[in-house]
Order: C-alpha cells, then structure tokens, then sequence
C-alpha cells in the first residue's frame, strides 16, 4: 500500500476579486475616463431611466455595498440621492452636466 507523504510547499491560488468587484473597479475605470474630459463648469452625471422617468444623478461618490453598486449624489432638482444596483444590473449612461451654481468641481470618491 502506498505511504501518503506529506505535501509542503503546495503553491496556493491568488486571491480572486469577486465579481462585484469587478465590475465595481470597471465602472469606477469608465468614470474616471470619462471625468478627464468634462470642462471646469461641468461634472460627471448619469441619466437613470428605469423609474418611469428620467432622473439626471450628478455623482459626488461610487462605492461597493457588497454585491451592490452604490452611486451617491445630487439630481436635478437639488435632493440628494442614491441608486443601488446589483452589479450583474448595472448600466450607467455617463453625461457631461453643469455644476449647479454653488458646486465646486472636484473628482468623484471611489470607497471599495
């Protein structure tokens, strides 16, 4: 009968990144691209369009809840709000918007 002999030095695997956070890091590349290019009166919006109607997010910070993506900021009429999507759901139409009239332009936070 064979002997088991003892295994060392068994290389382990690297750890992997959910698929939460890729898909976290691939949208938070996107907007951060997409950021470079606004002018100093605008900043980086998206247009959410599964409620019924068009609601216009101007983005102050992206982070990851999980397997939820979050996106915080401002719409249109001046309230604050927060989309929070699955990531396997997530689709964001990025939009060049004006900075309201009191907003200092700055990069959007990034959390994970």
């Amino acid at each position: 009968m064979d002997q088991l002999i003892p295994q060392t030095n068994i290389p382990t695997l690297p750890e992997t990144k959910s698929p939460a956070e890729y898909a976290f890091e691939s949208l938070a590349q996107q907007v951060r691209q997409f950021e470079i290019q606004t002018k100093e009166e605008e900043v980086v919006g998206a247009m959410l369009a599964s409620f019924g109607q068009s609601v216009i997010l101007r983005i102050h910070q992206l982070r990851l809840c999980g397997q939820m993506i979050c996106m915080e900021g401002v719409t249109d009429a001046g309230g604050p709000a927060t989309l929070v999507q699955h990531f396997s759901q997530a689709s964001v139409l990025l939009l060049r918007v004006p900075k309201a009239p009191a907003e200092t332009k700055r990069p959007i936070g990034f959390l994970s």
